[in-house]
């Protein structure tokens, strides 16, 4: 399928044949025309209308944020066996959405969706059973989880690992396997991956290397990444390193300078307009 149309014009049909990213996209068009068309599909029983309805009470979008709703719904798209459905409805249980926390409970949905292959879920496993004091064999089934879903190209199990493989958890301890699991994430992009990759080679003196990705972990990530990376960096002995994050920290400061001049600019032209409206209905003298 191409893409769904207008909210206006899309119809259940439409959306009975739609993939979950195509009906976020409609949503994102125009969040109360699609709220409607999707809660029209939901109750007709079509499950990525659940999952996205569900989405939509759990987060607000376009509607009143109402977590319980959204789990019930969850809950109806489960029954069909969907497993993104039961990935969210361990993050319910896992987080009090719409449900009090109940650790046994999110694992038991994630372990139904992992074993269905959903990396999500199994990523979200692997790190409920990480929490807190594991045991050894939550510890153990963690990672292997981990794995599983790192094989299958999932980026952020894909750093789990190489942390393990770096740090020793439960295995021997590996430099070449982390290294090996961090350039896969950051050849796949992500801004975590490219940052590990640079630490652990700094740490191994293959500076030039580390520098590179380094610098493409700067460029990427969110606000937050980068401030903290700017923070690591700066503790590093290494003057090229220290380099990048001072200049992260300087970029950070010149985009709020423009981003409050901006605010000062948009200000002085609303105000004026008001003065210019009310210019407009002085009396004639």
């Amino acid at each position: 399928m191409p893409g769904l149309s207008t909210p206006r014009a899309a119809n259940i049909a439409e959306l009975s044949t739609a993939s979950g990213d195509e009906i976020r996209a409609l949503v994102e068009k125009s969040p109360k025309i699609g709220a409607r068309l999707i809660e029209s599909a939901a109750e007709q029983g079509i499950t990525s209308a659940q999952i996205a309805w569900a989405r939509m009470l759990l987060e607000g979008q376009g509607v009143v944020r109402d977590p319980r709703a959204a789990y019930r719904w969850f809950e109806a798209a489960a029954q069909h066996g969907d497993v993104e459905a039961l990935n969210m409805l361990g993050r319910c249980h896992e987080h009090g959405w719409g449900v009090p926390v109940d650790r046994a409970a999110a694992a038991r949905h994630y372990r139904a969706a992992a074993r269905a292959n959903f990396a999500k879920a199994q990523y979200n496993l692997g790190q409920l059973l990480l929490s807190g004091e594991p045991k050894p064999v939550q510890r153990r089934e963690a990672l292997g989880w981990h794995l599983v879903a790192a094989k299958s190209g999932y980026v952020k199990s894909m750093i789990v690992v190489g942390r393990a493989c770096e740090e020793g958890w439960d295995m021997p301890r590996s430099v070449d396997n982390a290294l090996g699991w961090y350039r896969r994430a950051a050849e796949a992009g992500d801004a975590w991956g490219r940052a590990h990759l640079g630490r652990v080679l700094a740490d191994e003196g293959e500076l030039a290397e580390a520098v590179a990705w380094l610098r493409k972990a700067a460029e990427s990530g969110d606000a937050e990444f980068r401030r903290h990376l700017a923070t690591l960096l700066r503790q590093r002995p290494e003057p090229e390193l220290q380099m990048i994050g001072r200049t992260l920290i300087e970029r950070e400061k010149a985009g709020r300078t423009v981003a409050a001049a901006t605010r000062s600019r948009s200000a002085i032209r609303r105000k004026r307009g008001r003065m210019s409206w009310l210019g407009s209905l002085t009396p004639d003298m």
